[in-house]
């Protein structure tokens, strides 16, 4: 019966389309718990004038004249304050066209509740855990595949609706799959079709008499509606094809909403034109349209436009792709580029939510895993999505001719997305515009690692066949924290704004323990700086992942301050997986409250660990690196300890000193910067360390000959920190430098660098070396005037893992008028050539005072790398620091 129906379905589906949207008024949310204010939504026609409302409650006026735009959701204010536990009559005076109405609308309040489930009429989405969260799972099987949610979490489905029986035998089966859901947070559109509604793969309605199923029903319910797994009852599956009486449906309904009103009812229709008619039966409105291969591809996207169009205001509507084919009435799966094309089609015309039918790992259904895995990149890229596809801003409006493109746009604060998809199975030239928006700039495209220019608010290029394309363009500055990032921080993507995959964070390394249902995914619904943030959740205690993060250099002598924002989810109690069922009962029994354990995690930087307990807002954790004895080079682990979730932001590692060198008019100074506030640096010129007693720093420090800088912060007499800089003051330093050759990215600060008195580590990357990638070094230094010369000295880098090595020779001329110069040292590199270990190689000539002004400096790049070197062929280089005159 259920495919002949779909096919009929099919043929049908012209008739679809809602004329225009008449006036609506509702509460904004399905019910309110912690919020202190709410919001009416009015809708009023385009075609309508300007109006007004007033709101009353209990003969007391919450809100008087509150103008109302026609044409887009209004949002109107009010407090929570004085409402009841309960539901709550307020009465609305619309003053609209010269007349007064009167509509009264129900508001209500609910104790708080840890798994409570809202629904936001003004978009349809879900707010779960306090997020906007859009379901994008599967159905599956019973009993559920052991491993089947940890293998679709990683993948970033969140989501997943087994068919089952509501059998006391197989209990323990529904507990299992349940709390595993909870321990990796994935929620579960939980079928109680067997005992309501009917319907679905060996979900039928058990044939017992209403009593024994609404027994059965009560029963499941109250076992289930405080599982933190669960995200909403599913009652029936296509009740028009079955002859289900309206009137057992929302018997069932409302009996779930009696014992459970924190969690939405889900109804899934193959005749979604039909569902009105069980408009008082369903939170959720699902339908399940099957195109491929024989139907129309359009139909997906116009049943998600049907469908959010007719329950605007109202309900959420979501769709059910089509993930299957081979037998029946579908002679094929459909491909990967099909899945995108219908996913999309129904995201684009606002379908909230996703549910494929249907997932049997590993390749049974489907069975293409590159469609899966086309399904689970959706995931992901619909997670990110999300803070836009339930924004409550006005939709920007978007022109294009092209009747087989699809393209819509959602704002949020100064950022716009815009979603394109091509409905035909060939390439095609794509433009499109916003409607009155002359913008132009990078059009960045979130999933594809790269931008586009938008013109004047146009854009044009090609869209694959069944492709889509997601821009975000930026149409002002952006008003939040990217200042808050420390000039002196050391970390790569600090703020996890910067990734190229989707979902995934760049700058790190994942390791995996025992559990492998963890996860690390980037989240764009909740972050402390920018608009990102790092989630991670561990499903067992102590067997989550962690992650290395891009290895930082330390120098000797200086301490370093890391420091990360980071917060947990709200304690809930995630059930003991043998023990679910009899805990519960002991603990309602003996009303025994259940002690949340506190999540910490933990952070390790060269060699050193420290563990943090988090709380459940937004807390920055920090502590100071110790000076190290060595140059040192390592990566940073973070690792959430326990078992939950939690998210992670700005993390930073700064020096807490540093000391910078300034050069001007051949003069060097140091400035000394610190990144604590209300505090006081010292600093010493000796070598001394620092103390309360040295010299307190106000200005740059002018630096005239040979020191070693030490500087130290004092906080309230508590010294912390400690940074130093050799300055190696000699005849040539701040004197003009000719290149013969010019230095590549390796700069040692430009054109001053190898007359600055700073020396390079064996760090090559310190910023004190200058290179020369298959050039020699050819320099000449004018001293300005004739100057009495004693030695000259240059310093050179081997490190030949980096493809740096010493040059083949060096030659030094001395000159009187940078045209006859006179060579007084030409030296080989006796050092063997294979020498493989990281050192620094000084080459000095004495002169005797000689007088000289020019000094010519040659030092020959062997060009390419030796045959036994990995680079073998490669172009190497050379690399130089200082060139000291004496």
């Amino acid at each position: 019966m259920r495919q002949i129906l779909i096919l009929i379905f099919f043929m049908n589906m012209t008739t679809l389309f809602a004329g225009e949207k008449e006036m609506k008024i509702t509460a904004q949310f399905d019910y309110y718990t912690t919020e202190r204010i709410a919001n009416i939504l009015v809708y009023l026609p385009e075609k309508e004038k300007e109006s007004t409302i007033d709101l009353i409650f209990n003969d007391s006026l919450l809100v008087r004249d509150f103008p109302l735009d026609p044409g887009r959701i209004n949002y109107v204010p009010f407090s929570l304050q004085n409402l009841n536990i309960g539901k709550n009559k307020i009465l609305s005076k619309l003053k609209r066209s010269n007349k007064t109405e009167e509509i009264e609308i129900s508001v209500l309040r609910l104790p708080p509740r840890s798994n409570e489930v809202k629904i936001d009429k003004a978009t349809g989405g879900m707010i779960v855990d306090g997020l906007p969260f859009i379901p994008f799972g599967f159905y599956c099987y019973s009993p559920v595949q052991p491993t089947l949610a940890e293998e679709e979490v990683v993948k970033g489905f969140n989501m997943i609706s087994p068919y089952q029986q509501i059998e006391k035998k197989t209990l323990k089966e529904r507990k299992k799959y349940m709390d595993r859901c909870a321990e990796l947070g994935m929620k579960v559109n939980y079928n109680l079709c067997s005992v309501a509604g009917g319907g679905g793969a060996g979900s039928d309605r058990q044939k017992k008499s209403e009593p024994e199923l609404e027994k059965l029903l009560r029963k499941e319910i109250e076992t289930f509606k405080d599982h933190p797994a669960l995200l909403s009852w599913y009652i029936s599956d296509e009740p028009v094809g079955q002859g289900m009486p309206v009137e057992k449906l929302k018997k069932a309904y409302d009996l779930i909403k009696e014992m459970d009103p924190y969690h939405p009812v889900a109804v899934v229709f193959m005749t979604p034109k039909k569902s009105r008619t069980f408009a008082e039966a369903f939170d959720i409105a699902m339908a399940d349209p099957y195109p491929i291969p024989s139907g129309n591809i359009l139909d997906v996207g116009r049943t998600a436009y049907f469908l959010s169009n007719e329950y605007f205001m109202e309900k959420s509507s979501w769709i059910v792709p089509q993930a299957f084919g081979g037998g029946e009435w579908w002679k094929r799966e459909p491909t990967k580029n099909e899945l995108r094309m219908i996913t999309y089609h129904a995201i684009i015309n606002k379908a909230v939510g996703i549910q494929y039918f249907v997932r049997h790992g590993m390749n049974s259904f489907p069975k293409s895993t590159s469609a899966w895995a086309e399904c689970g990149t959706m995931a992901l890229e619909i997670a990110e999505l999300t803070p836009y596809l339930l924004s409550n801003e006005p939709n920007p409006e978007i022109e294009c001719s092209d009747s087989s493109l699809r393209v819509n746009a959602w704002q949020k604060g100064s950022k716009i997305v815009i979603l394109a998809l091509n409905t035909k199975n060939e390439p095609a030239e794509m433009e499109f515009s916003l409607k009155d928006m002359e913008f132009t700039g990078d059009a960045k495209l979130l999933f594809e690692n790269r931008s586009i220019e938008m013109k004047k608010g146009k854009i044009s290029e090609f869209i694959d066949a069944y492709g889509t394309r997601c821009y975000q363009i930026q149409i002002e500055p952006d008003a939040s924290s990217l200042n808050k990032i420390s000039p002196l921080n050391m970390t790569i993507n600090p703020s996890f704004e910067d990734n190229a995959t989707v979902g995934v964070p760049a700058g790190c390394y994942a390791k995996c323990r025992k559990d492998r249902g963890a996860t690390f995914f980037i989240d764009s619904r909740i972050y402390f700086h920018g608009d990102h943030s790092l989630r991670l959740t561990t499903p067992t205690e102590n067997e989550g992942v962690y992650l290395r993060f891009y290895q930082n250099h330390y120098k000797v002598g200086k301490s370093y301050t890391f420091s990360i924002w980071a917060k947990a989810k709200k304690s809930e109690f995630i059930p003991d997986k043998k023990r679910f069922f009899l805990v519960k009962l002991f603990r309602k029994f003996f009303k025994i409250r259940e002690k949340n354990k506190k999540l910490c995690f933990s952070i390790r930087i060269c060699g050193e660990e420290k563990i943090f307990e988090l709380t459940d807002y937004w807390k920055e954790f920090s502590f100071t690196l110790k000076a190290l004895n060595e140059n040192k080079t390592s990566t940073t682990r973070i690792e959430l300890l326990g078992k939950g979730t939690a998210w992670f932001d700005l993390m930073q590692i700064v020096s807490d000193l540093r000391i910078s060198q300034k050069m001007k008019n051949g003069k060097i100074s140091a400035e000394i910067l610190t990144e604590h506030k209300n505090s006081e640096i010292r600093f010493t010129l000796d070598g001394t360390d620092p103390d309360e007693n040295s010299t307190l720093y106000s200005k740059p420090v002018p630096i005239n000959k040979t020191s070693i800088l030490k500087a130290s912060v004092f906080q309230n007499g508590e010294k912390s920190g400690l940074a130093e800089k050799h300055f190696n003051i000699h005849k040539a330093v701040g004197k003009k430098v000719k290149y013969q050759t010019k230095y590549k990215k390796y700069n040692a600060g430009g054109n001053y660098g190898l007359v600055n008195g700073l020396y390079g580590s064996l760090y090559h990357r310190d910023g004190n070396w200058q290179g020369f990638k298959e050039d020699d070094l050819s320099v000449i230094i004018d001293l300005g005037e004739m100057t009495e010369v004693n030695f000259i000295k240059t310093r050179f880098l081997e490190k030949t893992s980096s493809w740096i090595f010493l040059p083949e020779s060096i030659e030094i001329a001395i000159s009187k008028d940078d045209k006859n110069y006179e060579v007084v040292s030409a030296k080989k590199n006796e050092i063997p050539e294979n020498y493989r270990d990281a050192f620094i190689q000084e080459f000095v000539v004495e002169l005797k005072n000689k007088k000289t002004r020019f000094i010519r400096i040659l030092g020959k790049n062997i060009k390419k790398c030796p045959d036994w070197h990995n680079g073998a062929g490669d172009k190497s280089w050379i690399f130089t620091d200082e060139i000291v005159v004496e």
